[in-house]
């Protein structure tokens, strides 16, 4: 537990977001209930950082942290755009699925109209 402690500890006083990102998402996955003072302060770090945090986790393929990263985080129809691109790009079927349905969840395919 000793280890927690030091990781939160230099997410507070690092200035590197590489290094801060990493840390959040490690973190706000593991964190029980109980310390919800800790993962509140993860979670709103990861929304103002969602974009990398997706990519990280596309890439990783950490594709249940994924799904409940955007879930707490709705992104936007275009975002999901992109995050599809790079899920497609990694190669990552199951994250690519899972954004198509967030897509169609959000009305961001707009049947279009062929008529003449």
């Amino acid at each position: 537990m000793e280890s927690l402690k030091n990781e939160d500890e230099i997410f507070l006083a690092t200035g590197q977001e590489e290094k801060k990102l990493e840390i959040a998402l490690k973190r706000y996955f593991q964190l029980l209930p109980e310390e919800e003072k800790l993962r509140s302060r993860y979670g709103g770090y990861l929304s103002r950082r969602l974009r990398p945090a997706v990519q990280k986790l596309i890439q990783k393929g950490e594709n249940r942290k994924l799904e409940l990263l955007l879930k707490e985080n709705p992104p936007s129809v275009m975002a999901l755009d992109g995050f599809l691109e790079l899920a497609l790009f990694c190669k990552n079927q199951e994250a690519q699925i899972l954004l198509l349905r967030m897509k169609r969840e959000k009305g961001g395919f707009q049947g279009k109209d062929w008529e003449l």
